[in-house]
């Protein structure tokens, strides 16, 4: 079926192949792809990715045209380039799992968390990108709910304990995630202990319609993984996490306390 956000850049993409003169076997093989999903994408029954856009672009000599397309449909201008093509393959996710390391994950943070970190991010942060970059983290968890997506996540205890902004923000952003939680909108397991485990690199899995696609975070960047032997690494090591991760009802048990105990710290502020 269709995917009717994708319909223009499809005919986009067909029509400046035509005009370029290539059939689709002949553009597959210039980027890399095969004629099917060229004609995957041209019928929009498939979505693109940033990499594929640039790759059109420049195999057709569009002058930057699908990238501008690809911008536009996703409304990612101001995100990091390297996290673009998560955000769209997150959209058409049936499951997502993932595990933080460092902080709340993007996706259970609450507007001043969000703000706080990116603002404390550079020495002189522009109002303007921080604002861009909030709105985007904060945008994914309502988009991923309406579409249905099923989600887990396991962050260590000791991401939940440590202060982020003031105390008051903290209560706020474990009461957050405490309540959707307890509505069902995703599962949260708190690892606690296992420090090996939970001092590993933040990563997450998403299952989409035909495969599984595994995110791995890094200092500097991110990549998308979708070889299978890699994948398959991510998942075992998710299962590792979730078994060792207290069970969902005592992880929101966790929460709560914790919420707690920053509410008793505000009290004798």
């Amino acid at each position: 079926m269709a995917n009717e956000r994708w319909q223009y850049y499809g005919s986009e993409l067909r029509r400046l192949r035509a005009q370029a003169g290539l059939t689709q076997r002949q553009l597959g093989s210039q980027v890399g792809l095969s004629h099917a999903m060229v004609g995957a994408l041209e019928r929009a029954i498939r979505v693109p990715t940033r990499d594929y856009s640039d790759a059109f672009d420049s195999a057709l000599a569009t002058g930057g045209a699908l990238t501008r397309i690809w911008n536009d449909v996703t409304g990612r201008r101001d995100v990091p380039e390297w996290f673009k093509d998560v955000l769209t393959l997150e959209q058409y996710a049936n499951e997502i799992r993932e595990f933080e390391s460092l902080v709340v994950p993007g996706m259970l943070q609450t507007e001043e968390y969000a703000r706080h970190l990116e603002s404390n991010q550079h020495q002189r942060p522009n109002p303007e990108i921080v604002d861009n970059y909030v709105e985007t983290r904060i945008g994914r968890l309502p988009v991923t709910l309406e579409n249905g997506a099923l989600m887990t996540f396991v962050i260590p205890e000791r991401v939940l304990r440590h202060q982020i902004g003031d105390v008051a923000m903290m209560r706020r952003q474990l009461g957050h995630i405490a309540g959707k939680a307890e509505g069902g909108e995703f599962i949260v397991q708190v690892l606690v202990g296992a420090p090996c485990l939970a001092a590993g690199p933040p990563f997450r899995l998403m299952d989409l319609e035909r495969q599984t696609v595994g995110y791995a975070e890094s200092a500097d960047g991110g990549v998308l993984v979708d070889h299978p032997h890699r994948v398959a690494g991510m998942a075992s090591r998710f299962v590792r996490l979730q078994s060792e991760a207290l069970p969902p009802g005592d992880s929101v048990n966790l929460i709560r306390k914790l919420e707690d105990t920053y509410a008793s710290a505000l009290e004798n502020e």
